[in-house]
C-alpha cells in the first residue's frame, strides 16, 4: 500500500516556516533602527597651541662695506706689481709701482739746485751782517730757496703718485695689468673690497614700517650655504616710500668675519612682523563652504560640526583664531562622510606639530623648540644701483 502526502499539509507547514522567519527579520530590523548606524572610522588630532611668527621673505643683493676699482694717478709703465690676486691687504700697503726713473733724475737735479740755493743764501746772510751786500739780495735769494724747495716737493709728490697704495684694508680682486704695461688713470689695475661687513639692500611693503627700525634683527640665507643662517641688523630705513610699489628701501649689515659672503650674492631675508601664541590644527580638517570654514569636533564618541575662523596658513597646517580650544579632538580624515552628531570611531590619532614643514620651523629663544613661520610671498630683488649699492 503506497502513502500519498496531503498537499494541504505541506502548504500549511510552509506558511508557518515563512511566518517564523519573517518575524525574526522584522525583529532584527527593529533592533538595528534602535541602535542606529555603525560608527564611522576617522583619523583625529588634538588642537595644539604653538608660537607663531608672521614673517616677510624679501630678496636682497649683497654689497661690500667699502668697494672701489684701483687705478693709477698718473700715466706711466708698470715697474713692479707687489700684490697677489685675492690677497688681504692693509690700508696704505703698496700694490703697484710705476716707472720713476725720469722723476728720480729730476728730483736729484732739484735737490742739487736747492742745496746750491741754500749755500748762496748763507753767503749773502754773512755779507749782509757785515754790510757788504744789500738786504734785497738776501731776500731775493731766500725766495729762490723756497722755490727750489717747492720744486723738490712737487717731484716727490709725482714719485709718490707712481706708488699705487690700498686706501683701506680689504681683499684684492683679479690683477688686470702686467709688468711693463702702460697704464693711466682710466685703466683698472684691480679691485679692492672691504668684506669684513656685508651690506644688504632690499625692499619691504609699507605695512612693515611699524616693526622696522634701525638695529632690528634680521636673518638672511643664501643658496651657497643652504643650511646656514646669517644674522644681521637693520642699519638704515629709507625716509621715503616708493609711490609706485609702495615699498620701503632697507639696508642691513651682516658681520662677515669668515669672509664667506661676497658682494653680488643674492640673499633672502626673513623679517619678523609679529610673534604670538595661537592654536594650530591640520589643514586637512577644514571643510570649506563658500567663505566659511567648518570642521568636526569629537565629543563623547560623536561628531559635532563647528564653524571656525582661521588665521594664517601653510601647507599642512592652519592657525585657528576662534571656534576651538586647546586640547580638543577634531576629525582630520573622514569628515566628508560625517553628519552632525554621527557616531565615530577613532582609528588613529596624529600629531599636528609633526605636520609643520621644515622650512616653517624657525629657531627661537631657549625654552621653545621652534616658531611656526607664516610668510608673505617673496618680493623681487632690487635693481643694483651703481657700484657698491645705495648711498655709497
Amino acid at each position: 500500500m503506497r502513502f500519498f502526502p496531503n498537499p494541504a499539509l505541506f502548504l500549511a507547514a510552509a506558511l508557518l516556516v515563512s511566518a517564523c522567519g519573517g518575524g525574526e527579520t522584522a525583529s532584527r530590523d527593529a533592533s538595528s533602527e534602535r541602535r542606529g548606524p555603525p560608527p564611522t572610522p576617522v583619523v583625529v588630532a588634538r588642537v595644539v597651541r604653538a608660537p607663531f611668527l608672521d614673517t616677510l621673505q624679501a630678496v636682497g643683493t649683497a654689497a661690500a662695506n667699502e668697494s672701489l676699482e684701483i687705478t693709477a694717478n698718473a700715466s706711466d709703465r708698470v715697474s713692479r706689481i707687489a700684490f697677489r690676486e685675492g690677497q688681504l691687504v692693509q690700508a696704505g700697503e703698496v700694490l703697484v709701482e710705476l716707472d720713476t726713473s725720469q722723476e728720480e733724475a729730476e728730483l736729484a737735479e732739484a735737490e742739487a739746485n736747492l742745496a746750491d740755493a741754500r749755500r748762496q743764501l748763507e753767503r749773502l746772510e754773512s755779507l749782509v751782517a757785515t754790510n757788504s751786500a744789500a738786504r734785497s739780495q738776501r731776500d731775493e735769494q731766500a725766495a729762490q730757496v723756497d722755490a727750489a724747495a717747492a720744486r723738490v716737493d712737487v717731484i716727490r709728490a709725482r714719485i709718490a703718485d707712481r706708488e699705487v697704495r690700498a686706501p683701506f684694508a680689504g681683499m684684492l680682486g683679479l690683477r688686470e695689468v702686467s709688468p711693463g704695461a702702460l697704464v693711466g688713470p682710466d685703466d683698472r689695475i684691480t679691485t679692492l673690497d672691504d668684506i669684513s661687513t656685508i651690506k644688504l639692500d632690499f625692499s619691504v611693503p609699507e605695512n612693515f614700517l611699524s616693526v622696522l627700525r634701525a638695529d632690528a634683527l634680521i636673518r638672511a640665507r643664501t643658496v651657497a650655504y643652504p643650511d646656514e643662517i646669517f644674522d644681521g641688523r637693520v642699519a638704515y630705513v629709507s625716509t621715503r616710500v616708493d609711490p609706485v610699489t609702495r615699498s620701503v628701501a632697507i639696508r642691513a649689515e651682516l658681520p662677515n668675519d669668515e669672509l664667506r659672503l661676497r658682494p653680488g650674492m643674492l640673499l633672502t631675508v626673513d623679517l619678523v612682523k609679529d610673534r604670538r601664541d595661537g592654536m594650530m590644527v591640520p589643514e586637512a580638517a577644514l571643510i570649506p563652504q563658500g567663505e566659511r570654514q567648518f570642521l568636526f569636533r569629537v565629543v563623547d564618541g560623536t561628531a559635532q560640526r563647528v564653524e571656525v575662523r582661521i588665521g594664517a596658513r601653510r601647507p599642512g597646517i592652519v592657525e585657528i583664531v576662534d571656534g576651538l580650544a586647546p586640547g580638543q579632538t577634531i576629525v582630520v580624515e573622514g569628515g566628508l562622510r560625517l553628519r552632525p552628531d554621527a557616531p565615530v570611531r577613532v582609528a588613529r590619532e596624529i600629531d599636528a606639530l609633526a605636520l609643520v614643514p621644515e622650512e616653517a620651523r624657525v629657531d627661537t629663544l631657549p625654552g621653545e623648540d621652534y616658531y611656526v613661520r607664516f610668510e608673505a610671498p617673496p618680493l623681487p630683488a632690487p635693481a643694483v644701483l651703481g657700484a657698491g649699492g645705495v648711498g655709497r
